[in-house]
């Protein structure tokens, strides 16, 4: 699955930046829905790094299966680093190291933020600005607290991957969960269990250093181009 390798791959869980031009799908904005999005993007954008435990499940209509995996988000800028402890993900905003433990691999590529995919946890907070409608959806229970849920439709329908991407927001503009649909029957829920603004984080978070990796097979596909 794509989307579990690139978030982790997170949500791997940006925002979803897919090249296209704008389609009228004659869906109006809900101004009620902007004005919350905007302040969960300028409570984002105020932090200088972030750090957050989260819970994955993946969901697969047709197969009948479901994949869950807790693991860890590290945010500054448009770096990360992302770890499940079989996957790990380091991105600098140049290059990206996907790790694959179980099969003692390292691929690397360069890290494109526009591509037709999800690419960086960071682009939950930002997703609405490009390429979406945007609408309330009503509220919706999590840990015994009632959050506001956002519902986004992708503008271009038929070239997006995903049929509707839901966020629950809490009254502090704190994006608590996104739960992502996909076109192919796969579903993607992401929520957050720990929250930490404003930490600090080494630099050295956000390289890769063969060394620790020894006997690991390195791809690296950034010499193709």
């Amino acid at each position: 699955m794509k989307f579990l390798q690139t978030l982790c791959l997170v949500m791997l869980v940006s925002v979803s930046a897919f090249a296209q031009k704008p389609v009228d799908r004659k869906i109006a904005n809900d101004p009620a829905a902007k004005t919350l999005l905007d302040k969960v993007s300028a409570k984002y954008q105020s932090y200088t790094s972030l750090e957050v435990t989260f819970k994955l499940s993946i969901v697969s209509k047709v197969d009948d299966l479901t994949e869950s995996m807790n693991g860890n988000v590290w945010l500054k800028g448009q770096k990360y680093r992302v770890n499940t402890g079989d996957i790990e993900i380091i991105c600098d905003n140049v290059k990206r190291w996907m790790i694959l433990k179980g099969e003692k691999e390292v691929q690397i590529s360069f890290y494109e933020p526009d591509a037709n995919n999800i690419e960086s946890p960071s682009q939950l907070f930002t997703i609405y600005k490009n390429n979406y409608y945007y609408m309330l959806d009503g509220t919706e229970a999590l840990n015994g607290k009632q959050l506001t849920r956002v519902k986004l439709i992708p503008i271009d329908a038929k070239n997006s991957p995903y049929s509707n991407i839901y966020l629950l927001i809490d009254a502090e503009n704190v994006i608590r969960k996104a739960r992502i649909v996909g076109k192919d029957g796969v579903e993607y829920n992401w929520q957050i269990v720990t929250f930490n603004p404003n930490i600090k984080i080494d630099e050295s978070k956000f390289g890769f250093a063969p060394a620790q990796y020894p006997g690991y097979n390195i791809e690296d596909l950034t010499n193709d181009k």
